[in-house]
Parts: structure tokens; C-alpha cells; sequence
């Protein structure tokens, strides 16, 4: 009679294992470190991630966590060996850069790895954030902002031709040029020309880069997130016409 006691008590510890046992793929241990920072538990989001991001997660916990409601659309991942590229889209309530309050949508690439059979987040290496109105997949797309032509037929001539750049320029500017002299304001006698294009940018970098655009304002922002360097610039229509508002470098 205890024999068969005893064995019925380990079936159903086993099953009840079974059954609370979190499934492992890349999907959900994303979902759930994501889940985790936006509920401020952040010693559960450790557990998801490899050492490369505590830094990130004990950032956050210096800074003090504050919990943030989002939507999370979809996450749709690529497994190669013991590695995984994921991209999350997000969707919340915020006010990013002075824009009006709305909703907008936030696109992210995580990389996982695979550890003692383990799926762990490694490391987050951009991200695209778009107005939700003018979401675009992205995946199969080196056109970044295809909704506004206008305004990429502005940029074109912005960055080739010096004459027309300076015409289109507000000054005097928001932003500064910041390193450890000081900061330094833009003048037009001392302007130093744009001549990259963010498109050329954003499929080359591995730093944190950020795009809001909206029917009168464009925003483009990289941040480095091993070194000192920042910069982000704000295109505005005035009068039907675009012109560059803002531009902020800060070298450290």
C-alpha cells in the first residue's frame, strides 16, 4: 500500500513539474525578461540574461525602475546553432523627443545566446523607433522611411549640396557641439557641413539608433553604447518647407 502511495506522489510531482516548467525558446525567455523589466523585477530579468547584459539590468536598477505598461505586438526570432536574433515590437503610451502623447510603436533586435541549454538575452544592438502610423516592416527593407518621399528628396540635396543645406538651416540652432572644452554653439561662419546619410548609417551601426518621423518633423539619434559619442539632429516642416531645427554632438 505505501508503495503504491509513493509512487502515485512522484507522478504527480512530475506532472506538476512538467506543467510549471517554462518553455524554452528564444521567444519566451524574451517575453519574459522584457516582461520582467517593465514590472521592475529585475532580479527575475538577471536570471533571463548572460552576464554581457546584468550591466544593462544593474543600470537600470541605479537609476531606479519605473514600471512601464507596454504592448508587446510580436516577437519573431532566427535561430542559427546556439544563437538567436530576435526582433521585438512594442507598443505604448509616451510623449518621445517633445512629440505630441500617443501611442507609438518601438521596434527592437536582441541577440540570445544559448548557454548549458539555456536560452539567455545577450545583448540589445538597435533600435528603430517609428510613430505608429507610419510602421513599416522593416525586415525585408533597406528603405527606412518610405511613407514621407518628400522629405528623402529634401535629404538628398541636404547632404550634396552646401548651398542649399545652409538655406535650410534655422539659426540659430538648438543643440550644441559638446565635449570636455566646453560647448560649442553652431554658427554659420563656423558650420561644418552634413554630408553622411543616416540611411548609410543605421545599416552599418551597432549602436542604439532611434527614428521618429511624423508628417512636419523628422528625428534621427544614435547613441554609442560603449563610448561617449551621441548625436541626434530635428528636421521641421516650416511654411511647407523643411529645414533643420536641432543638432546635438557630444564627444566624450
Amino acid at each position: 500500500m505505501s508503495s503504491r502511495i509513493r509512487l502515485t506522489t512522484l507522478i504527480i510531482l512530475f506532472v506538476a513539474f512538467s506543467c510549471s516548467e517554462t518553455p524554452n525558446t528564444p521567444e519566451v525567455v524574451l517575453e519574459n525578461y522584457i516582461t520582467s523589466i517593465n514590472n521592475c523585477d529585475c532580479d527575475r530579468a538577471l536570471e533571463f540574461s548572460t552576464d554581457e547584459m546584468h550591466g544593462a539590468v544593474q543600470n537600470i536598477i541605479e537609476k531606479g525602475c519605473v514600471p512601464n505598461e507596454e504592448d508587446i505586438l510580436s516577437i519573431t526570432c532566427e535561430e542559427s546553432n546556439d544563437t538567436a536574433v530576435c526582433n521585438l515590437r512594442v507598443r505604448r503610451e509616451t510623449e518621445p523627443f517633445g512629440k505630441p502623447f500617443g501611442k507609438y510603436t518601438y521596434n527592437y533586435t536582441y541577440s540570445l545566446l544559448k548557454k548549458d541549454g539555456q536560452w539567455k538575452v545577450w545583448v540589445q544592438w538597435k533600435s528603430l523607433n517609428l510613430p505608429e502610423e507610419f510602421f513599416t516592416d522593416l525586415s525585408d527593407s533597406t528603405d527606412i522611411i518610405s511613407s514621407e518621399k518628400s522629405f528623402e528628396e529634401f535629404y538628398d540635396q541636404f547632404i550634396s549640396d552646401s548651398i542649399f543645406q545652409m538655406s535650410r538651416i534655422k539659426f540659430p540652432l538648438i543643440g550644441t557641439y559638446t565635449d570636455y572644452g566646453g560647448n560649442t554653439e553652431w554658427t554659420k561662419e563656423k558650420w561644418p557641413l552634413m554630408t553622411w546619410d543616416y540611411r548609410e548609417e543605421i545599416k552599418t551601426t551597432d549602436d542604439s539608433v532611434s527614428i521618429i518621423q511624423t508628417d512636419s518633423s523628422f528625428y534621427f539619434g544614435t547613441f554609442c553604447r560603449d563610448c561617449g559619442f551621441s548625436f541626434w539632429m530635428e528636421f521641421e516642416k516650416l511654411s511647407g518647407k523643411w529645414q533643420l531645427t536641432s543638432r546635438q554632438e557630444n564627444n566624450f
